[in-house]
């Protein structure tokens, strides 16, 4: 089955060679996968910005000595990519503190092929404050997010507070989503979503991708595959169907049992199957919605 995966930390994992669990060659062979590829960097990290530009060539060198794997700098390219069953990786900035105090600099990274920022982590940096913190956004977040419409970047709202949240969508000019990130009506965590901001992201044209980290789910270390169904089953309910899957795959120390490595992912449809979700419920979840979204739907 096809599938969209709305955000990984993989590229982390492959500039220190530390051993990962999201897979290239399933990924590669499961007939068309788009991944959003994460390129993070911490808050105050000295050199950021060289940082992050050494991440995303040293993860573009990587993915060149794998098989059907391409980085696809438009909608168009990643449906041709996924059309002929290949793994067609997406870049995101997560946390645009790699950006400086300049948000100029993305125009680099877009060069670089980045299509999707997150403007911030947990914390505050130059642009706006995460959900651990107080504020909204800066003069040089809305002049970032001037730039992200040009450019037709995605804004990813994920890690924002809501003052940040809402002062985002105030702006106007993007095209928005959340990456990874459950209900706070089913776990009152920071990084969840109300049920109005799912109804907002939903109302701009949106999608709001559920999060399998146990902390989202149920407020513990470890959660089930049923606890993760139950948060999609209620972006469903909210948004006429319009949820999709952000795995934060390589990017958390807790992992939803039965839910760490690609290979999972792509055999959750069947136990989405054994609870009652429809076929084309999990269609809508593991592909479809992602690929309107991102404007590469075939509608014939």
């Amino acid at each position: 089955m096809r599938m969209c995966d709305a955000h990984c930390d993989t590229i982390m994992k492959i500039d220190i060679g530390e051993k990962f669990d999201f897979s290239f060659e399933k990924a590669a062979s499961c007939g068309g996968f788009l991944q959003i590829f994460a390129c993070f960097t911490e808050d105050g990290e000295k050199d950021a910005y060289f940082t992050a530009i050494r991440k995303i060539k040293r993860f573009n060198d990587f993915l060149k000595t794998k098989e059907n794997c391409f980085l696809a700098y438009t909608p168009c390219a990643a449906k041709k990519i996924t059309d002929l069953g290949g793994l067609a990786a997406v870049l995101s900035l997560e946390n645009c503190a790699c950006l400086g105090d300049e948000p100029e600099n993305l125009y680099k990274f877009y060069n670089l092929g980045v299509r999707v920022i997150t403007l911030t982590w947990n914390e505050a940096n130059s642009f706006a404050s995460g959900c651990n913190e107080k504020g909204g956004l800066t003069k040089r977040g809305r002049e970032l997010l001037r730039i992200a419409g040009k450019l037709g970047i995605l804004v990813d709202v994920s890690h924002l507070n809501e003052q940040g949240f809402y002062e985002v969508l105030s702006e106007g000019g993007c095209k928005i989503f959340a990456s990874h990130s459950s209900c706070a009506a089913l776990e009152d965590n920071p990084r969840n979503l109300t049920d109005l901001q799912i109804l907002k992201i939903y109302s701009r044209g949106g999608i709001v991708c559920a999060c399998p980290n146990p902390p989202f789910l149920n407020g513990k270390n470890e959660a089930e595959k049923s606890d993760f169904a139950r948060h999609l089953r209620h972006i469903l309910k909210l948004t006429d169907g319009m949820g999709g899957i952000g795995s934060d795959c390589d990017g958390t120390a807790f992992c939803c049992n039965g839910l760490k490595t690609t290979g999972d992912y792509i055999d959750f449809s069947n136990f989405l199957k054994e609870k009652d979700f429809k076929n084309y419920e999990i269609q809508n979840i593991f592909s479809c919605n992602f690929e309107r979204f991102f404007n590469i739907f075939d509608k014939k």
